[in-house]
């Protein structure tokens, strides 16, 4: 009797030009196939059952090892089985999401800042990589008075849209304590309002900082420097460093959380990996990494330091909904906008495409435009050779850095180190894919048939 292969409803084949990945989407899994698995795959792709009297050998090991993973089944006559959305294959998802509320917000409320690093303000045309997350200044513009003296009314409006995160930064938020205090003062009439507000913790006493995080809604982010080692020199002044580690120490004996963001550019990127076991060792602490680099360095060949150590980033779908939403919306800058001290918005801070200006203190009115929704749908397929690759749904990336390679494909290999079209297959590259519950290579032509990273 024939017996006929299915594949279950919650997977997907996901092809690139030169790779293909079978996404599991309720075990949260991945496979990378090789040529052979993407073809039998492909035929099943299409909802049509493969009969397995008909495969050879290989093939046939490659549907029993699917079986045993729990990724397809066998019946014994054709049956049709009902995937979660017709037609199956995610890059061809339409159906209707309701938009969720805004999330979150970047307020910049000052451009003073006191350390004085050597790469700051950041060149217009430099590339940054996740610094919506530090302390890193763009060209100076004027300060909108307005803007501050609402400041309350204009949280109020952030609650109304169900704003959840506010995150406050600079230069140094702590050389404008007043503003900062009215901000807290009024987000503290909101407690599902969470404050963040990333400083070099400089600009203030211990004291006060310590006095800043009692309150319940603030969560204090540090933004760290390393150190060149050819020239032994850090990029801003040495009391800082020291300033710095002595607080860390008296926020751990007060028990008083907090988040660290590393900032590197291109003299100091290559300590990404020693900086980390450096924070974790002492404080426990794995930092999120932010990198600034100049026209120049490019040109080097310098690149994000993600590219040479880990590996690229891939991050495991929360759930289904969320997996989905990643096929046609930007993971970096959907439900989320950047205010400038001017009073005018961005998508984020490394973006400087004008969307709005608040006037009068009203917000409201300033998003009543569609341009920064548009920002919100800028997915993966607006974006060449991400468009191509087989991981593209689980790759965030800085949408900073994708903007800019839209419009300047050199930019492509400082931050990412896989070419879909290359001679390297998406098996041979190092991928920092932590949060799968299983990452695998899969296919008839595998020793083994399946071997796990």
């Amino acid at each position: 009797m024939s017996a006929y292969f299915r594949l279950d409803s919650d997977c997907f084949l996901v092809e690139g030009v030169r790779d293909a990945a079978l996404y599991d989407v309720t075990g949260r899994r991945l496979y990378l196939l090789d040529e052979a698995a993407r073809h039998i795959l492909r035929k099943c792709e299409a909802n049509s059952p493969l009969d397995y009297n008909c495969q050879d050998a290989k093939d046939r090991a490659f549907l029993e090892f699917l079986c045993a993973e729990g990724l397809g089944f066998f019946y014994d006559s054709p049956v049709f089985v009902d995937k979660f959305v017709t037609p199956a294959k995610l890059r061809l998802f339409d159906q209707p999401v309701m938009p969720r509320q805004y999330h979150f917000v970047d307020w910049t409320i000052t451009q003073s800042c006191d350390v004085g690093c050597s790469f700051c303000p950041v060149e217009a045309d430099g590339s940054s990589w996740q610094t919506c997350m530090t302390c890193v200044r763009k060209a100076a513009v004027p300060e909108s008075r307005d803007l501050f003296e609402q400041a309350s009314g204009i949280v109020e409006q952030m609650a109304e849209l169900g704003i959840t995160r506010l995150h406050i930064r600079g230069g140094n938020p702590l050389l404008s304590w007043g503003r900062l205090a009215s901000i807290i003062r009024e987000a503290e009439r909101h407690p599902r309002m969470i404050v963040i507000v990333t400083t070099p913790g400089t600009g203030c006493s211990t004291q006060d900082l310590l006095a800043l995080c009692c309150s319940p809604n603030v969560r204090l982010n540090l933004t760290l420097f390393a150190v060149d080692t050819e020239t032994a020199k850090s990029v801003c002044r040495e009391e800082v460093i020291t300033y710095q580690i002595a607080l860390l120490r008296e926020l751990t004996q007060r028990k008083v959380p907090f988040s660290l963001t590393l900032l590197l550019n291109g003299k100091t990127c290559r300590q990404q990996e020693r900086m980390s076991n450096f924070l974790w060792e002492n404080w426990h602490h794995k930092p999120r990494i932010a990198e600034t680099y100049t026209a120049s360095e490019a040109l080097e060949g310098v690149s994000f330091s993600h590219v040479h150590s880990r590996g690229k980033l891939l991050s495991c779908w929360r759930s289904w909904e969320d997996l989905c939403a990643r096929a046609f919306l930007s993971t970096c800058l959907f439900a989320r906008l950047q205010i400038n001290i001017d009073g005018s918005i961005n998508p984020c801070v490394g973006i400087g495409e004008h969307c709005g200006q608040i006037v009068g203190g009203d917000l409201l009115a300033a998003l009543k435009g569609k341009t920064l929704y548009d920002w919100w749908a800028f997915s993966k397929r607006d974006i060449r050779p991400c468009n191509e690759c087989a991981l593209r749904y689980l790759c965030l990336d800085c949408a900073a850095v994708q903007v800019k390679c839209k419009r300047q494909a050199s930019c492509v290999r400082q931050f990412c180190p896989f070419d879909p079209e290359g001679t390297l297959r998406a098996s041979q590259i190092h991928w920092d894919h932590a949060g799968f519950a299983k990452f695998a290579i899969a296919g008839p032509t595998v020793e083994g048939i399946c071997q796990t990273l």
